[in-house]
């Protein structure tokens, strides 16, 4: 485990919505690590990447970031350009950071239907939402694909309030939610492993009076919708394209755990392929650490945590 100052300001920095600004220091180079801890510099990184992908005509990377940290924005940039170099017009990027009705807004800007500011203006969006133009902008003049991947807060809302029983509602009743908004109903459980973890990381915000067993249950539910969500949406995705590459809270993804399980439950017996878990950490020392780190994804990359301005 992380100390607890250093995984607490990681932790938040994932979920809080405010802005990056720049760091006024000079931006470390990431350390790059196979998953048992040996390392590898960033050529070697690239090249077991591109071994992996020849292994599958159809893969996944899931890219497990910090959101507020630029050195894995800059580390996802070069991956999208490597993966276009490697195999030009197979891939598509999916995000987390949009729901999947932005899909039409999304697609009216890759199109050149309407500019930038008319598409952040009709959509729910992340505050640093311009940290990631650039992999959207890539996309849009590689003619790329770019799927708005989650679920929306409104039906996070339904799923932490009413329970499954309110998105299955929702389902029968609605043709657009149970075709497009919404992943397959029910959803699976999250494994046992994802559930001890999840209630770990809540057991640093909370104390036991003030986070009750059944709002734990409700928290659960609505992160389980929203791998569910995303999953689904890379499935759907990996009918299309060769290549889905998913950027993601990096909790959605380590360990191969949550969206990579929902992931395999939805290609069942379906799709073949191959995935790669790139898992992308801040910290203050870029040293491997076996309780924190180890096998924590195919690849751990770990930034400069310096660099994210809170």
């Amino acid at each position: 485990m992380a100390p607890p100052v250093l995984f607490i300001k990681r932790i938040y920095a994932e979920c809080s919505g405010e802005t990056t600004k720049s760091s006024q220091n000079t931006l470390r180079e990431p350390a790059f690590f196979k998953s048992d801890g040996t390392p590898i510099n960033k050529t070697r990184f690239f090249d077991q990447l591109e071994s992996r992908l020849k292994m599958k005509s159809k893969n996944v990377i899931f890219l497990g970031e910090n959101h507020l940290d630029p050195g894995s924005h800059l580390l996802e940039l070069e991956i999208l350009k490597k993966i276009q170099d490697l195999k030009p017009g197979e891939s598509a990027l999916s995000l987390e950071f949009y729901d999947r009705s932005a899909q039409y807004v999304l697609d009216e800007y890759l199109l050149d239907f309407i500019d930038y500011d008319t598409f952040i203006g009709q959509i729910d969006h992340p505050t640093n939402h311009k940290d990631y133009r650039p992999l959207i902008d890539f996309c849009k003049r590689n003619k790329l694909s770019v799927i708005a991947s989650n679920c929306s807060e409104q039906h996070t809302r339904v799923m932490s309030e009413e329970g499954p029983k309110g998105l299955e509602k929702l389902a029968e009743d609605s043709e657009l939610h149970r075709d497009f908004l919404l992943p397959p109903l029910p959803i699976q459980r999250p494994s046992q492993q994802y559930e001890e973890n999840f209630r770990d990381i809540m057991g640093y915000f909370y104390t036991e009076i003030q986070i009750q067993s059944k709002r734990l249950e409700r928290m659960l539910n609505a992160q389980s919708l929203w791998d569910a969500t995303m999953a689904y949406s890379v499935t759907k995705e990996l009918h299309r394209s060769n290549l889905v590459i998913h950027v993601a809270g990096h909790f959605h993804v380590k360990a191969n755990l949550g969206i990579p399980e929902h992931l395999s439950h939805y290609c069942k017996n379906s799709i073949d392929y191959g995935q790669t878990t790139i898992i992308m950490l801040p910290e203050e020392d870029l040293i491997f650490c076996d309780s924190d780190h180890k096998n924590a994804g195919d690849f751990i990359v770990l930034t400069d945590i310096n660099a994210i301005d809170i």
